[in-house]
């Protein structure tokens, strides 16, 4: 059996990616936080920590690194299920991390406080701000193993035998045809100092640039963040000045239970070797003062709560994350985690581990605990320092987790593949996106309504924002409306309130004294993440002291602890799906005359799905009712968060969250990260060892859409069915940008293989992204080698039609294919996000072109039919009136990109249409008559200029006539065209027409439009033309005797 990293093995969890109705709790572990160096010893604040339960991992680099990390070759029979599979537990694991608790909590509490004021941390001078103090330690691996392994069954195979590596092994990529790796033959301790906190390191990879090299003076990570904080926050710090060493391997730390070694032998027989995968962190803290017992660790708490603030490890070798070099799947991932040590307290391993003051075990006021830190390899490049330590000052990550699709953020941010950018790979990584600058305090953003009258903005690149623009532009929506039902039975319910590491109680004293057979039920939906979550059904008789777990007669309930989670408190535990009635059988508590019932619903880490519902509470005792309850007055049941609050919620109810848009400007030039954009990168397949890439440039300068949706906690996004959610098929997430040229870019074979009869290989959406800036000119060529092999033919899989303007009346996503073999499938399931709409609107359908290989035109005869309970259509949402009228145009570009000028508007039409009659009856060469009415009204806060309707009759009907209260029609044409549509105004237009039945048919008159924006349409009015059908009566005579 191949066991993960974790599997079996208990650790205290932390919170990740909080919904609003955390806010409390979120708030009072803040509070207690901050509260620390005062009110606080170091070990009762350690207490309230809830730290991640598996490291928070950098990317894969790409699809190569990750196939051999899951032991398979690209291109291989099988390979891409199996590379699926390696992503789906990659990011399994993901799911169950984060950033950094401490940070994270306190960012989010004064987010809270600042926009309960209405107000931004920025205004408030929250945030992180000023300069930070860093410890980084450089260690390598002195040491050998030899380590069971195990084949995929788990049976013994031949031991691993590994040894080293010691720094300075790592040899130059460029003998391996590598031209995307930094690197030197000397990593020294000036090379970090200048990499982290001076000017750069200079000239690297002379092999390169016809033997000039690459230049990388002037980046370091302190310039990257004094940059991207507009010189609020920079980093300072200290590398320690020898490489420790440790007794072991690195495969003693770094092979993880699911990781084929780099013989293809087999896996570690017990999970990760040194226990958890943290541990070289402990050791390299007990190391260090082992050699050096009077180091101050004190100077490196600098916010007085007795934990090292930023502390940052460097281990030898080559990350993991970028292959492993000849370690491969034995060398440690770069990523940030925390710290457990088992303080003798009775509660086994919980967050943070003493490295200083242990010398006066009475006194704590001199104690020092490392707990929260982020690692990365001996050639590390700033963009593996940046995004780890990103996670360290609270931010999650933005890519999508699942590994089913790679979503849009791609390489536009640092907390996405953007951590990967540059000249070398991650010498130049992407920005942080606008609410990842709010977020921490550093930008201001421009804040208007989506209904708000027209006004120009001109936008500047956040890094810097040049004078006299605005650093980005927020266009808030109306906030969409959830209902939550009572799923557990009629009227008035109750459910779960949901969080991370939570025990929500509802209890009720019963007095059953005089009962002997008492037995409890209830209905009740189940819908709780199983194996990670319950919710346990308690009895106690000394108010609370101690609880018996009860276990229900349907035996629907947990019976192990198979993932090894923290909140588990043994068999009985409701997890999974489950909907109907459970009962209890209490006789073991007859005779009491107090015992208190309780539901207690408790999570883990990460990863909340829907909860569970109760209603219709009895308590009987044989043919006696000694309580009931239908839940619909609450008042006599205790309900307690444990934090002065409700855990439970009456249902049913509405809730609402916030959703908007975020308008940013990217150049390419003015900063790091703005450099990097030039300097995307497509991994080429080659049969030398080196990384080898085509560069190509992002479209920038250019403007940024992004859809920030508070309804999701994460950016999965098509996981879960995710995908056929309102309003449309297709991404959804938390933060998503809205591209620019959704639809998918193909290798010279086109979007279908024939033969296969499936979807062709495609250009990966990370990279495709990379054009989704709205811009004034074309998109730059990319010339890239067909099918990323480096064999084969350069082409210019660039140069696409600008897109200078977005209207959320069009559509944002690719939509289905139809290549007629009786399925459809995704264009591009990645692609965009679906924007958002008043109301549900269709997802577009194609056909293949012609050639039987490329998309074709939208195919109409599907309009109306559904896929995943969406509506097949243009995919428009202004065809459904479905928009909420926000459109922005691109007016203006500075000549040295760094500003654009916008013009926002709110504009909407919307059109209604009819037929008087949908049936016509009669005899067959009798007349009918037909009224068409179409209705435009202007619903947006602007002046529409020009709006045009066009009639296609269908044949079979004649026109009688057009005519309309305003504007001007041409029968001849079948058009109607209004100019100057005030807000508010309507316009009607009628058409008559005339037919003879002549025989059971369908007449079709098809109805076209456009509002100044878009072309809408084809609107189909049916009518069904029925005939009168005479027989002859049948005559009856009598037969002859």
């Amino acid at each position: 059996m191949i066991v993960s990293r974790v599997s079996n093995k208990k650790l205290s969890p932390f919170f990740i990616l909080i919904g609003l109705t955390l806010l409390l709790l979120l708030v009072f572990s803040v509070v207690q936080q901050q509260q620390a160096s005062s009110a606080y010893s170091p070990s009762e604040f350690l207490s309230g920590v809830n730290g991640r339960v598996v490291p928070n991992e950098r990317p894969p680099r790409d699809d190569m690194v990750a196939a051999q990390a899951a032991g398979i070759r690209i291109g291989d029979d099988g390979a891409a299920a199996a590379l699926d599979q390696w992503y789906g537990e990659f990011s399994a694991r993901k799911t169950k991390s984060g950033p950094n608790p401490i940070a994270y909590e306190r960012r989010m509490a004064e987010l809270a406080e600042a926009e309960a004021l209405e107000t931004s941390p920025r205004a408030l001078d929250m945030g992180e701000l000023g300069t930070a103090k860093m410890l980084m330690i450089p260690f390598e691996f002195n040491g050998s193993d030899t380590l069971a392994t195990c084949d995929e069954n788990g049976d013994p195979v031949a031991d691993s035998m590994v040894d080293g590596p010691l720094h300075g092994t790592i040899p130059d990529p460029s003998l391996d045809g590598d031209n995307n790796t930094i690197w030197t033959d000397d990593f020294s301790i000036d090379w970090y100092q200048e990499l982290m906190f001076g000017d750069g390191v200079g000239v690297v990879r002379t092999d390169l640039n016809d033997g000039a090299g690459v230049d990388l003076t002037g980046i370091s990570a302190t310039n990257w963040y004094e940059e991207q904080s507009e010189g609020l926050y920079s980093i300072d710090g200290d590398i320690y000045p020898a490489w420790i060493q440790l007794d072991h391997s690195v495969a003693w730390y770094g092979w993880d239970g699911d990781e084929l070694n780099p013989e293809g032998t087999g896996y570690p027989c017990d999970g990760t070797p040194s226990g958890y995968g943290f541990e070289f962190t402990i050791d390299v803290a007990n190391k260090l003062n082992e050699i050096d017992p009077g180091f101050d660790w004190a100077q490196y708490d600098t916010d007085g709560d007795h934990i090292v603030d930023h502390l940052m490890v460097i281990h030898a070798g080559v990350d993991n994350s970028a292959g492993g070099g000849a370690y491969g799947n034995y060398q440690l991932w770069a990523h940030s985690w925390d710290v457990y040590c088992d303080k003798g307290d009775g509660n086994g391993l919980t967050v943070g581990c003493q490295v200083e003051g242990e010398d006066t075990p009475d006194d704590e006021s001199d104690d020092i605990y490392i707990a929260n830190y982020t690692h990365i390899p001996e050639d590390a490049d700033i963009g593996v320092v940046v995004h780890e330590y990103g996670h360290d000052i609270g931010l999650p990550d933005y890519y999508d987790q699942t590994g089913v699709t790679s979503n849009s953020t791609a390489h536009w941010i640092v907390m996405s593949g953007g951590s990967w950018s540059g000249v070398l790979g991650g010498a130049q990584p992407a920005p942080f996106n606008p609410w990842a600058r709010y977020f921490f305090g550093w930008a201001e953003p421009t804040v208007i309504d989506y209904d708000d009258a027209a006004q120009m903005f001109t936008i500047g690149q956040s890094d810097p924002t040049p004078a006299d623009t605005e650093d980005s532009v927020w266009i808030n929506l109306p906030d969409q409306p959830v209902e939550i039902e009572n799923m557990a039975g009629d009227g008035k319910g109750l459910h779960t309130l949901l969080g991370n590491n939570v025990s929500h109680m509802l209890m009720h004293e019963f007095d059953l004294s005089g009962a002997t057979e008492p037995v409890f039920t209830f209905t009740t939906y189940v819908s709780i993440e199983e194996d990670w979550d319950y919710t346990y059904v308690k009895a106690s008789t000394d108010d609370g002291a101690t609880w018996t777990v009860l276990l229900n007669e349907e035996m629907f309930y947990g019976t192990e602890n198979v993932n090894g989670t923290p909140v588990w408190d043994g068999p009985g535990g409701l997890t999974g799906t489950y909907e109907g009635t459970l009962t209890y059988d209490l006789s073991d508590f007859a005779g009491e005359s107090s015992v208190w019932f309780a539901f207690d619903y408790v999570s883990d880490t990460a990863v909340q799905e829907p909860g569970m519902w109760v209603d219709n509470f009895s308590l009987d005792d044989g043919d006696m009712n000694l309580y009931s309850s239908d839940l619909e007055d609450t008042s006599d049941w205790e309900n307690t968060d444990g934090h002065g609050g409700p855990g439970w919620e009456e249902v049913p109810y509405s809730e609402f969250y916030s959703h908007y848009y975020m308008l940013e400007w990217r150049n390419d030039q003015g900063s790091i990260a703005s450099e990097g954009h030039k300097e995307q990168y497509y991994s080429l397949a080659t049969d030398q060892a080196g990384w080898l890439v085509d560069k190509f440039p992002a479209n920038v300068p250019g403007l940024l859409v992004w859809y920030r949706n508070n309804f999701y906690s994460n950016n999965q996004a098509v996981n879960g069915g995710r995908e056929f959610d309102p309003p449309a098929t297709g991404p959804k997430g938390e933060l998503l940008l809205a591209d620019s040229h959704y639809n998918p870019i193909v290798w010279s074979g086109g979007w279908w293989d024939p033969d296969a009869e499936a979807p062709a290989p495609s250009f990966s959406n990370r990279r495709g992204a990379m054009d989704g800036a709205l811009t004034l000119d074309e998109t730059p060529a990319w010339m890239i080698h067909d099918y990323a092999d480096s064999t084969a033919e350069v082409m210019d899989f660039g140069s696409r039609e600008a897109v200078s303007s977005f209207h959320d009346s069009m559509r944002s996503v690719p939509g289905w294919v139809f290549p007629g073999n009786g399925f459809v499938y995704n264009a591009d399931e990645d692609a965009s996000v679906v924007i958002a709409g008043a109301d549900n609107y269709t997802t577009q359908i194609r056909a293949l072109a012609d050639d039987g290989v490329n998309i074709g035109n939208d195919l109409v005869g599907f309009w109306g039919f559904s896929v995943g309970g969406q509506a097949l259509g243009s995919g428009n949402p202004g065809d459904t009136n479905s928009q909420f009228g926000v459109n922005i145009e691109l007016v203006e570009a500075a000549e040295d990109g760094s500003w654009g000028k916008i013009n926002f508007y709110n504009q909407m039409a919307e059109f209604s249409n009819s037929v008087d009659m949908e049936d016509v009856n009669g005899n067959a060469g009798s007349e009918f008559t037909l009224t068409y009415t179409t209705m435009v009204e202007n619903t947006g806060t602007e002046t529409i200029d020009e709006i045009n309707v066009a009639y296609a009759l269908d044949a079979a009907l004649t026109l009688d006539s057009m005519s309309a209260d305003v504007g001007t029609v041409d029968e001849d044409a079948g058009t109607w065209m209004i100019m100057d549509l005030a807000a508010g105004e309507t316009a009607t237009l009628t058409v008559m027409a005339s037919g003879t039945v002549e025989s059971m048919e369908t007449l079709s008159t098809a109805v076209t439009a456009n509002d100044g924006i878009l072309d809408l349409g084809p609107w189909f009015l049916d009518t069904d033309v029925n005939t009168y059908v005479y027989f002859l009566p049948a005559i009856f005579t009598t037969p002859s005797r």
